[in-house]
């Protein structure tokens, strides 16, 4: 028999981990349940060390998660038996936090809403300080009662003295449950009541501060209140960009444009870093607010430099593609932005730049013209659009650069025919004639015809702004400064923060000659926006502005029976409440990307991330923490870690807060994410069982009982899984004399290294002498080991499922209906691909 030395088996391990990870997945196959009383967990010996009891609860919990993430689809029974085997995991190592929070979840998941309430209580009980949990509790505990007076008895105690101890943020959430209890009874008044509780106790309660907005916007008039309420809403989630937003456009309601551009800025740039374009007509307010407040030319110039720039990048791209040898000519040219010069025209008709309008106005028109001809081209195509669309679409665009012209006075001449011309299209979209009217109304204003226009105008001015725009440009032709004054006034007050409206005060301030003044309303707004904490300008740029997020593993020093902890700690260090939550400013889902060596080889990609939750509070309060400890090897990383038990490893984690996933189903970095790297962890290397099957069997065979042996099984499963398929005589003799040893030492074993021993080794399925180990396992009756062997089996038919399932262990007994329903459904899979590549295979 060929020796093999260690540091070879060590590569040789490190170049078979897909497959052995594969093999290990492939010979898990159950679920668990809930954690019993101390009582029932003291079935098994009281002298056996928990140490070895925890390990083996770790495996099985590992091999569990594992076979729930590799099947696809999962189904609710797939959840269950899950849920089932962390259950019998917990038995083994009770009040495990880790392992009740994945099987709450695989409950919940399962649909088993008791035992999820129960998983959720319990987890509660150990993790006191967790208000997501504590509001869980309290809420099922609630919902339970049936008679709705009584379910509002019951919040109306806690949120009286009874509840005094629970945190505010829980308390917030009860009171906001209570405030839509008692509106369905029909109480406005306990409704009003709670709903202002629930505000007050918690400013990051989101629904709280969106309801109270609803119900007391809908009759408030008061400009401050108004304020006030939408500025709640944006304290509650200050990433939220529509509630910036809304403040913005209150603040323009009444004037205080300043606090309008600030929020508006705000929520663009929200969207921006979510990937969302921003809409035509907020970018449009936010150059108006710019024109308002650094002047015209200032803008102008910011346009010029604009389209400098984006004319470099062209020619850049052009460059790049002719000295790659690719045609420079399907880079696509230059061509004007609409929204640029829809703002340029705005400016210099305002301005009094005729030139500059001319030119922006011909861009327009050459822009909607070459638009227009794209639209009636394509109806030609394979696969043409509705023709009715398209001209619906058409009509849009002519009305757009009617529309454009007759404000800003350019080229009226033309619009005559346009105005017949969509008349004759009345078939396809008929416009209301009070349109028509003020379309040639406003052409009779440029042509000094005040009568016509007045006519023609005068009708609908009060209701809509253009119309009395209108009215504006006609006065100002026949010099009646009172009159343009007037229209122009009441135009910038119906529009603020409009380009209409701005260019509407803009010749305001022309006529005048001399800059308007704020009004006290808007004084007073202005002032209230800088009472706004700096914070929510700062929380724009990121969650680095407001969070400090720190990772790092709980030892240093990896233990291979035990497991590995990383600790996660995010601190609020704004000045403000953030709320916590998967969409709140405090993310909660986390990333581990593990980074392992082994024997010096870093292993790139064997081990897939761990993604893990720290939804354990509902806010934190400035300069407050939050800190949670996970289960890093949980998953492949464990199993790995197992598989090289020998060799000496280094590991570090990277871990993201707040992760993104791309289209392709890809982790990513998103511009909500905080990333630290945690300091390395590492093993050492472990004597060697030896380099012939002669001395692993007696090193197998001679290990003393508890860890030595876990340790020395461990070894042996690890070789045995490299001999994997191989048909090399010394393999087989690896396989052979290993597993007849582990089978004439496995009767000997106490209980809890047998159950140990029995879901470390590998399957049958890939080493058929593992079957030794089976047999020897055949007649064993204590719990764990039944659960072991039971979950090994692949064969529906095997009649240790029928006498399982017959058991008078309930726990054995729904385990191994579980198990039976799986391994019956997997053979009835494989049985399907079988006979479909049958007929294949017939066919040709």
């Amino acid at each position: 028999m060929p020796t093999t030395s260690p540091q070879s088996r060590a590569n040789a391990q490190v170049r078979w981990i897909p497959a052995l990870i594969l093999a290990i997945l492939l010979s898990a196959g159950t679920l668990t349940a809930i954690p019993q009383s101390h009582a029932q967990q003291s079935e098994s010996s009281a002298s056996e060390d928990a140490r070895l009891r925890n390990a083996t609860a770790d495996r099985l919990a590992r091999s569990a998660i594992l076979t729930l993430r590799t099947t696809r689809p999962s189904m609710p029974v797939d959840y269950q038996l899950c849920a089932e085997q962390l259950r019998v995991a917990l038995m083994l190592d009770p009040n495990n936090p880790f392992m009740l929070r994945a099987m709450r979840e695989a409950l919940y998941h399962a649909g088993d809403m008791e035992g999820f309430n129960e998983a959720t209580r319990q987890l509660s009980a150990l993790e006191p300080e967790d208000t997501v949990l504590q509001l869980a509790v309290i809420s099922a505990r609630i919902t339970s009662i049936q008679n709705a007076d009584e379910r509002l008895a019951a919040f109306a105690r806690l949120l009286g003295p009874a509840g005094d101890s629970l945190d505010d943020s829980v308390r917030s959430r009860l009171a906001f449950d209570a405030a839509i209890l008692a509106q369905e009874q029909g109480s406005t008044e306990n409704f009003v009541r709670w709903l202002t509780l629930a505000t007050q106790l918690d400013s990051t309660n989101k629904q709280a501060a969106a309801r109270a907005a609803d119900y007391f916007l809908a009759g408030m008039t008061d400009p401050r209140g108004r304020v006030e309420i939408l500025a709640n809403v944006l304290l509650a989630d200050p990433l939220d960009p529509s509630a910036h937003l809304n403040l913005a456009r209150e603040f323009l309601d009444h004037g205080a444009t300043h606090a309008g551009e600030r929020f508006l800025t705000h929520a663009m740039t929200l969207w921006q870093q979510e990937g969302y374009r921003t809409d035509e007509g907020t970018l449009l307010s936010k150059y108006a607010l710019e024109w308002l407040h650094t002047g015209g030319p200032k803008v102008l110039e910011g346009l010029d430099e604009l389209e400098i720039l984006r004319r470099y990048i062209i020619d850049q791209q052009r460059l790049a593609a002719e000295e790659a040898g690719d045609d420079p000519a399907l880079i696509e040219v230059y061509k004007p932005n609409p929204v640029s010069e829809r703002v340029r025209l705005t400016i210099a008709s305002a301005e009094g730049m005729d030139e500059l309008a001319e030119s922006a106005m011909l861009k327009i028109e050459t822009s909607i013209r070459e638009i227009i001809l794209d639209m009636r081209e394509s109806l030609s195509d394979e696969d043409p659009p509705d023709e009715e669309f398209v001209n619906r679409n058409v009509i849009d665009l002519m009305i757009e650069s009617l529309y454009l012209r007759l404000w800003s006075g350019v080229q009226i001449e033309k619009a005559d025919a346009t105005i017949d011309q969509l008349v004759k299209m009345q078939s396809i979209r008929a416009l209301k004639p009070e349109a028509i009217e003020r379309f040639r109304g406003w052409i009779a204003a440029h042509n000094g015809e005040f009568e016509k226009a007045e006519r023609l105008l005068a009708p609908t001015a009060d209701e809509e702004p253009f119309a009395m725009l209108g009215l504006g440009v006609a006065s100002e032709q026949i010099d009646d400064r009172r009159g343009a004054i007037k229209a122009y006034a009441q135009v910038a007050l119906q529009e603020p923060g409009t380009l209409m409206g701005v260019w509407a005060r803009r010749r305001l301030e022309i006529l005048l000659g001399q800059s308007l003044t704020t009004t006290p309303v808007s004084q007073e707004l202005e002032a209230l926006a800088e009472s706004l904490p700096d914070t929510l300008d700062n929380m724009i740029e990121g969650p680095g502005s407001y969070l400090v997020f720190n990772s790092e593993i709980v030892s240093p020093s990896i233990d291979r029976l035990g497991r590995i902890l990383v600790r996660l700690s995010v601190r609020n260090v704004s000045t403000i409440p953030v709320a916590v939550g998967e969409r709140a400013a405090v993310r909660t889902s986390a990333l581990l990307i593990p980074r392992l060596v082994v024997t010096g080889m870093r292993v790139a990609g064997s081990a897939e991330p761990e993604v893990v939750s720290l939804d354990r509070r509902l806010r934190l309060k400035p300069k407050e923490a939050m800190t949670v400890e996970v289960w890093a090897d949980i998953g492949q990383t464990g199993g790995l870690l197992d598989i090289d038990c020998e060799v000496p490893v280094t590991l570090r984690w990277r871990t993201i807060l707040g992760f993104d996933i791309d289209e392709q189903g890809q982790y990513t970095l998103g511009s909500s994410s905080l990333d630290h790297q945690t300091d390395l962890a590492s093993r050492s290397r472990l004597e060697s069982l030896g380099d012939n099957a002669e001395d692993v069997a007696l090193m197998i065979e001679l290990a003393e009982p508890g860890e030595p042996l876990l340790l020395t099984l461990m070894q042996a499963r690890s070789l045995l899984l490299l001999t994997i398929g191989s048909n090399a005589g010394d393999a087989e003799e690896v396989k052979n004399d290993v597993c007849e040893v582990i089978a004439e030492r496995f009767v000997s074993m106490s209980p809890i290294e047998r159950a140990f021993t029995l879901i470390m080794m590998p399957p049958a399925q890939s080493i058929p002498p593992a079957q030794l180990v089976d047999d020897a396992a055949a007649d064993d009756t204590d719990r764990y080991v039944t659960i072991m062997r039971l979950r090994r089996i692949q064969d529906p038919e095997d009649e240790q499922f029928t006498l399982a399932m017959q058991s008078d262990d309930p726990v054995v007994q729904n385990l191994a209906t579980l198990l039976h329903h799986r391994v019956a459904r997997l053979k009835r899979i494989n049985e399907g691909f079988t006979d479909a590549n049958t007929e294949a295979d017939a066919g040709q």
